[in-house]
């Protein structure tokens, strides 16, 4: 999608929502750490799909990686996308009554934090994995020429660090005003958080005047290295070279991976993840090689092999945070207020009655709109391209072993995930509504503060964005001048004694401690709830593509009939695809690069 051309003063008339923004997603997926068809292929040329084997034979080997991701800005581009400013690694904060604000600052208003409060937030993820990958390779010529069995068991430690930090320039010492959060008193600095590192984080603040403050309690971001220890998947697959000559083979096989991962949970943004997200997949394998050179005493020879592996990832059931459709990314983390028809006197009468009203509880859109979702992806692919060099520099009875480099390219790709509301969830309907920057109290007039009774409003403001509410820049914010379904609140008509006339008291808000000075305010009615069609689901769809090179230098000993140990170096640098997420499905991938030892024993 092309990026939205905005201008300051553009933005303090109208949402960000009515300009395109490049998707986000609430969910990192990558490659799994057991889908690796480079590290499997090297060291091995020479120990499995052998020609003329009268018997059966088998290859253990045992390979120990580490790998450590890079171009974390493409990490961060995933994660908060057009959201970033200072060269896509910062996130700004900012209070609604900073000056000067950004066409891309956060309002601090949703955090629980001062409306002159200003930070900078930066980010520089990091995921690194140590694994050790168990492989077994059992040729059955000796049941049928050319069939085979193959597993892949990854025991996989992974760490994954958002590296955030935050620079507070403006700690801010505004208070929020009567009616904006509270009803009698202020909500004090004191009483507010310090930071935004705090709100997403889960911290909140402390229930004012009974009413409740929600902390954050899904996609939270968290300040310190998360870590999870699992079997990625175990791999398995039985294939036949239905073509086994001395020069060159061609096979097929079919293959399947049980979910031993982790499952996405949902409760960080940044969420280690061992394993494809927990789905079981089948698939089907093609590998083959042609010996293009030998010498004449046959102590070299070069080679180059294809294995392709083709898989379908079955549909499974993950938690998931959403964004909002119509409110732009990262609006998961904007603040709603929940209303219902539960009613405290006074209450709104006449054309300002909705018959629902605000009860007394904040709480971030996350914590609703985390859902358990049906995951299913049509088809992956991992293809390996490579040469081998194979050299045994001894010679006669005397030939004690052969050294082996392999190099190669290899390609992932994963096509775009289908996500659906799981039936057997329901979405909390007529409950949850976006607060924006209105004030969800007005106060009946009267000439003195203890004649001020605060009433609830249901002031929905629907049209806000994680960047602004729906009124920035107009006049009067306080009396909630363009909120939804816009009417002026009243309450209950009185009775003047002496004249026996109908009085109609306005509703109001405060200002400052003139109370009989207030302006009228507005309320909503109908408000505009949060439905399960806002929920944006198809918004949060990732695919991901990934090419890398690779090379592995080994070394067989020959020298007992009955097995052959094995040992080589290898390493590897992956490189992620990037495109305009044209489709509106976000492109995500790592790019890492990693490092192993690769050992094990061949058995004739």
């Amino acid at each position: 999608m092309n990026k939205c051309i905005r201008t300051s003063m553009v933005l303090s008339l109208l949402p960000l929502s009515l300009c395109a923004e490049q998707s986000v997603t609430p969910y990192y997926s990558i490659r799994s750490q057991g889908r690796n068809a480079a590290r499997n292929a090297v060291g091995w040329t020479n120990h499995i799909y052998q020609y003329d084997m009268d018997s059966v034979y088998s290859s253990i080997a045992i390979t120990p990686e580490y790998t450590r991701s890079f171009r974390h800005k493409r990490i961060n581009n995933c994660l908060f996308g057009d959201n970033l400013i200072d060269n896509e690694s910062t996130l700004k904060i900012s209070g609604t009554q900073t000056t000067n604000r950004g066409s891309k600052d956060l309002l601090a208003d949703y955090f629980y934090l001062p409306t002159d409060f200003e930070s900078t937030v930066q980010f520089k993820p990091l995921i690194d994995n140590f694994l050790v990958d168990f492989s077994f390779y059992l040729d059955l010529d000796e049941w049928h020429n050319g069939l085979y069995f193959f597993l892949h068991a990854p025991l996989t430690h992974t760490r994954w660090d958002t590296n955030i930090s935050e620079e507070v320039t403006k700690p801010g010492i505004k208070r929020h005003d009567a009616g904006y959060f509270t009803p009698d008193n202020n909500l004090l600095r004191n009483q507010l958080l310090k930071k935004f590192q705090d709100f997403v984080g889960g911290t909140s603040v402390t229930d004012v005047n009974f009413v409740t403050f929600q902390g954050l309690r899904f996609a939270k971001i968290s300040s310190k290295r998360l870590n999870r220890t699992r079997l990625a998947e175990i791999r398995a697959g039985l294939g036949w070279n239905f073509r086994l000559e001395h020069n060159y083979h061609v096979g097929l096989n079919v293959q399947f991976a049980a979910p031993t991962g982790t499952q996405p949970a949902a409760r960080f943004l940044f969420e280690p993840i061992v394993g494809n997200g927990h789905h079981w997949e089948a698939g089907l394998g093609l590998n083959g090689h042609y010996t293009f050179w030998r010498n004449d005493d046959e102590t070299k020879h070069a080679s180059f092999y294809v294995d392709a592996h083709i898989t379908h990832l079955f549909k499974t059931r993950q938690r998931r945070t959403f964004d909002l459709k119509n409110n732009g990314t990262l609006s998961r983390y904007m603040l709603a207020q929940k209303l219902g028809s539960r009613r405290k006197t006074p209450t709104l009468t006449g054309n300002a009655d909705a018959k629902v009203e605000f009860q007394d509880e904040f709480l971030p859109v996350a914590n609703f709109s985390t859902l358990n979702v049906d995951v299913s992806v049509g088809i992956q692919a991992d293809i390996v391209a490579m040469f081998n060099l194979t050299i045994n520099p001894s010679t006669g009875s005397g030939r004690t072993g052969t050294f082996a480099w392999d190099i190669g390219y290899n390609y992932w790709g994963r096509s775009c995930e289908r996500i659906k509301l799981r039936k057997k969830d329901t979405f909390t309907e007529k409950t949850f509504a976006l607060k924006g920057d209105v004030n969800v109290f007005g106060f009946a007039d009267g000439d003195t503060a203890a004649q001020q009774v605060p009433v609830r409003l249901a002031a929905t403001q629907s049209k806000a964005t994680i960047h602004i509410g729906a009124y920035a820049g107009k006049n009067n914010p306080e009396a909630n001048p363009d909120i939804d379904s816009l009417v002026p609140a009243t309450i209950t008509q009185s009775v003047d004694p002496e004249t026996n006339d109908q009085q109609g008291p306005r509703v109001l808000t405060s200002t400052g401690n003139a109370f009989d000075e207030g302006i009228q305010i507005n309320t909503s009615n109908p408000p505009i709830f949060i439905t399960e069609n806002d929920v944006d689901l198809d918004g949060a769809r990732t695919k991901g593509s990934s090419c890398k090179v690779f090379t592995h230098f080994g070394y067989t000993w020959l020298d007992n009939d009955e097995y052959k140990p094995y040992l080589g170096i290898g390493g590897e640098i992956e490189f992620d695809h990037r495109d305009t997420n044209s489709d509106d499905c976000v492109k995500c991938a790592a790019s890492q690069w990693g490092i192993w030892v690769k050992g094990g024993v061949t058995f004739d």
